[in-house]
């Protein structure tokens, strides 16, 4: 988490909307999917239950969706 906040705040000289949506957004999904209960996890599909299991994939496969689709320039 603090890795993604000292991008945020390093990186910019100001705070745009989206650039605080495509840090924010993954890490509070990031976190999310750390603290789903097992049970959850196992109840995913078995392909997708090794990506969809994982919060740091989770994370990252979220920025690239949202800053290569969903935020493209």
């Amino acid at each position: 988490m603090a890795a993604g906040l000292t991008v945020l705040f390093g990186a910019a000289g100001k705070l745009e909307l989206e650039g605080c949506l495509v840090v924010g957004m993954p890490l509070i999904l990031a976190i999310i999917i750390a603290f789903l209960p097992f049970p959850v996890i196992q109840s995913f599909p078995a392909l997708l239950r090794p990506v969809a299991g994982n919060s740091f994939v989770v994370g990252v496969i979220s920025v690239l969706f949202l800053e290569h689709v969903l935020f493209k320039h």
